[in-house]
């Protein structure tokens, strides 16, 4: 079995370079990674002049676009982790089980232009194809200024820039391509990447949600409780799965959840670190509850304290069983869906051999256990 190796939150803000740093008394460091441009492609794909089918079904309220349903486009621009964590806070037409769109379904929006539309030539695909390389000409439409929404099934204009899930993966394996994530430019219907940190690279957002996916996570944690083959927990009655066989990345970890069919059931997802520190039992502060400030409504890196939130001292029963997490998790690190707000390419996990509450890249390896 692979041995995962974390790191504290100070090592992981150090890995990358430090073009943008803030001077705190916290001794948490503040930087961010290197920036990076990606070059206008000098040749434009051409585009479709005649308007192509919209495809758009407008229920009331609801947007529905091949099987998926759309948010409202959010009033104010943000960075990626703000966008992940604004659709997973989102309630909007009685449904709170909304996530950011992987590039893919973002592709889906699109109209008049031939190589960029959702099965289109464009390369840049989730999850094998999202290295820079992947982008072409075929990517890319002519820029068109004031375009009324052009290019958009749903009236984008040439204003709106729009995030995607999809993290722009590395040529080289650096931690630094994981800073990057991909969208849709509506100006010119450019599929590209931007950094996911920086305040001047910040996007408007619109969130997705499955429409076989039935349940909201309100419904979900409704019914939990009703089949004995289920883990629950006694305070919050979260279902449980079975933890993962193997060891993977963040974005895996998300995928995995989401295609996840246990116990007769497919809404699964990554838990929220709220949710992750539920389960920590025998150490005080990182329990539920605890000192340890990391919660939902805190994921920056000032909300960590190493002391207070690197758990307790590691114990056993006298069969080696674990008595650090409610399902018996012993040592294993497990992921949370939860970004790090003010470093992106970070997110919090737990780690129950001592019951840590902590942070690491988001292309490291570490086990999952889903909820519903």
């Amino acid at each position: 079995m692979k041995k995962i190796v974390f790191l504290s939150v100070f090592v992981l803000f150090a890995l990358v370079s430090c073009s943008e740093q803030q001077t705190v008394n916290n001794p948490q460091p503040s930087v961010a990674p290197q920036s990076q441009e990606t070059q206008k492609q000098e040749k434009t794909h051409q585009t479709t002049e005649a308007a192509q089918p919209e495809k758009v079904e407008q229920t009331e309220k609801a947007i529905i676009i091949e099987g998926l349903q759309w948010s409202e486009k959010a009033s104010k621009t943000m960075n990626w982790g703000e966008a992940v964590i604004y659709c997973e806070n989102l309630n909007e037409d009685d449904h709170n089980d909304w996530r950011l769109p992987n590039i893919d379904e973002l592709r889906t929006l699109i109209k008049n232009c031939q190589g960029s539309q959702s099965g289109a030539s464009c390369a840049v695909s989730d999850p094998n194809h999202l290295a820079s390389n992947d982008m072409s000409d075929d990517c890319h439409c002519e820029d068109k200024e004031n375009n009324g929404g052009y290019y958009s099934k749903l009236g984008d204009d040439d204003k709106v820039w729009l995030w995607s899930s999809s993290t722009l993966s590395g040529n080289s394996g650096s931690a630094l391509s994981y800073s990057f994530a991909w969208g849709v430019n509506f100006k010119g219907m450019l599929v590209t990447n931007r950094y996911k940190a920086s305040e001047t690279n910040e996007n408007y957002v619109r969130c997705v949600r499955n429409l076989s996916h039935s349940n909201s996570k309100k419904t979900a944690k409704k019914s939990a409780g009703s089949n004995n083959k289920k883990e629950t927990t006694e305070t919050e009655k979260l279902q449980w799965s079975e933890k993962s066989a193997d060891v993977m990345n963040w974005h895996k970890a998300k995928q995995y959840c989401e295609n996840l069919t246990e116990n007769d059931h497919k809404d699964w997802r990554l838990p929220t670190i709220s949710e992750l520190r539920t389960l920590i039992i025998n150490c005080p502060s990182t329990q539920t509850g605890g000192e340890c400030k990391v919660t939902d409504s805190c994921l920056s890196s000032y909300c960590f304290n190493d002391l207070i939130c690197s758990g307790c001292d590691a114990f056993y029963n006298d069969d080696r069983s674990g008595i650090h997490s409610k399902l018996g998790d012993m040592i294993d690190s497990f992921w949370s869906s939860s970004v790090v707000s003010d470093h992106p390419e970070g997110a919090w996990f737990v780690s129950f051999g001592r019951r840590e509450v902590n942070a690491t890249l988001i292309d490291e390896d570490a086990r999952v256990r889903c909820v519903r």
